[in-house]
């Protein structure tokens, strides 16, 4: 089965551990007026140069065209979670913990689950800034603890985000508030990710949905 990785920031990380988030959104790339002006690379599908919004809408809302340029996968595929993490040998233990909530898994645990040797090249860098928290990005799949199945793949406009998706998204507080308040709370969420103004962009994003396929390996 392919796996991909994919990268969380701490609060959506713990969202995911509550069970509180089963969706995301990631922008498409290229957007679609933005490979129109630039020049359309043949590797990219035809439809990334129709610039009519409804037309780009029914095309990527095809799960044909879903399946073949879906850059974090389809259903029935697994995504695995990265997020800032650290190795502690401030203990008579080596342990791998996660910044998101301060857990800990027992390292040779986890380098026994994904049959690692241990002299493999890569663990010496991790071993060379241990106990320094690590950005996301550098973290290994043997390290994560969170394996996602995705469930469902489609394409739309980010302001488009319905009421009941926002609270897929990790809506932290009571399903009923104030009419607005979920989506003044995502548009917050968003432009801290992507930068002041990026919810006014509107960019179409890929909506993938998930659900937690494994129970996380803390200690």
């Amino acid at each position: 089965m392919k796996e991909r990785p994919i990268l969380f920031s701490a609060p959506m990380v713990r969202a995911i551990l509550a069970g509180n988030k089963t969706q995301t959104r990631r922008i498409v790339k290229p957007q679609p007026e933005v490979a129109d002006r630039l020049g359309v690379p043949a590797e990219l599908p035809d439809v990334f140069k129709i610039r009519r919004s409804p037309i780009f809408s029914d095309a990527l809302s095809n799960d044909s065209f879903c399946k073949e340029f879906a850059p974090y996968g389809v259903p029935r595929e697994r995504l695995w979670v990265r997020e800032a993490w650290r190795l502690s040998t401030a203990t008579s233990e080596t342990l791998i913990q996660y910044r998101a909530d301060g857990a800990f898994a027992d390292f040779h645990d986890l380098i026994e689950d994904n049959n690692i040797d241990l002299g493999d090249e890569a663990l010496d860098k991790v071993f060379n800034h241990a106990n320094e928290w690590r950005p996301s990005i550098f973290m290994s799949r043997w390290a994560s603890r969170l394996t996602l199945g995705i469930t469902d793949v489609r394409v739309e406009r980010l302001q488009d985000i319905s009421e009941s998706d926002v609270q897929a998204e990790g809506f932290p507080y009571h399903p009923m508030q104030l009419e607005g308040a979920k989506r003044r709370w995502y548009r917050a969420l968003w432009e801290s990710l992507n930068g002041p103004g990026s919810w006014d962009v509107n960019p179409w994003v890929w909506v993938i949905s998930f659900s937690r396929v494994n129970s996380d390996s803390a200690l």
